[in-house]
């Protein structure tokens, strides 16, 4: 009997001196909500209202009318769009309020994304089919099921396939998609347009965000010129009896190494290079 009481009181005192698990330390805000939104944490879920600081290891998820803006303690600011979810994996901010890691998940939906304080090489931004290194940048991503797209505003993005096969998007309003989970491709023209029109919520349609997270959205509209000229039917060109064309040279060469990325910009192309390693291949966007 005395065995059994002594147990119990070290088991007691255990409990009082013993350090538990340390509760993870708020590292964003909520600094504006929307509609419905919700926030998840250690099996606890409420509702995400506006000042709401969120922990480290937080997922945030958006009903259809759902809107989130939040800024980071490094100054890094991120949209969460309607019916998205984002899973806030593992940001580490310490002293000077930069970032030794940031990472995040987004796992599906419409997201902004406007870099802070921190070194560019500790942001890590992953999609079920793509990750994305920055380097000074503001974007966007859309996320569905297996296919994530990209429309840069400014800075550079290295989008990589899941084999690190890579893609260097840069120029105003570029767009890049994955083409399975092993391709990345660049997008222009009316195909881009469609792209935009559809799976970005938020090109074209900022009244909803505050100042800091808006940014220069001006430069997509030349995809909406390009559809709009590519609806006109052309017309038929009159018959002619010309004579046969001559054949080409037999000079004329081939390269065998180069490929071709369309700029959207000129309409002109831009050189793509292939190769193996973590770089894989690149195309270089204006």
């Amino acid at each position: 009997m005395r065995q059994i009481f002594l147990y119990a009181i070290s088991t007691c005192l255990i409990g009082l001196f013993w350090p538990g698990p340390a509760a993870a330390a708020p590292i964003a805000t909520a600094v504006e909500v929307d509609g419905s939104a919700q926030v998840s944490f250690g099996g606890d879920r409420r509702r995400l209202s506006t000042g709401t600081r969120i922990e480290e290891g937080s997922v945030i998820e958006t009903a259809d009318t759902g809107l989130v803006q939040l800024t980071f303690d490094d100054g890094t600011n991120m949209v969460v769009g309607p019916r998205s979810r984002l899973e806030i994996t593992s940001v580490l901010i310490g002293g000077g309020n930069r970032a030794s890691r940031f990472a995040v998940n987004a796992v599906a939906g419409g997201f902004r994304f406007l870099s802070g304080g921190s070194d560019p090489d500790v942001y890590d931004i992953t999609t079920p089919t793509a990750t994305l290194g920055i380097r000074g940048t503001a974007f966007d991503i859309a996320v569905a099921g297996r296919d994530t797209a990209l429309a840069l505003f400014t800075g550079e993005v290295e989008m990589c396939a899941r084999n690190q096969r890579c893609f260097i998007v840069r120029g105003p309003c570029a767009v890049a998609r994955t083409a399975g989970q092993n391709r990345i491709r660049g997008v222009t023209g009316r195909d881009a347009a469609e792209l935009i029109a559809g799976a970005f919520p938020l090109i074209g349609r900022q009244r909803p965000l505050r100042p800091e997270f808006r940014v220069e959205d001006g430069s997509c509209n030349r995809y909406r010129v390009l559809e709009d000229e590519a609806s006109v039917t052309p017309q038929r060109a009159p018959e002619r009896n010309d004579p046969d064309p001559e054949p080409p040279s037999s000079s004329a060469g081939r390269s065998g190494a180069s490929a071709s990325a369309v700029s959207p910009e000129t309409g002109g192309s831009t050189s793509a290079t292939t190769g193996t390693g973590g770089a894989g291949a690149s195309a270089v966007m204006p």
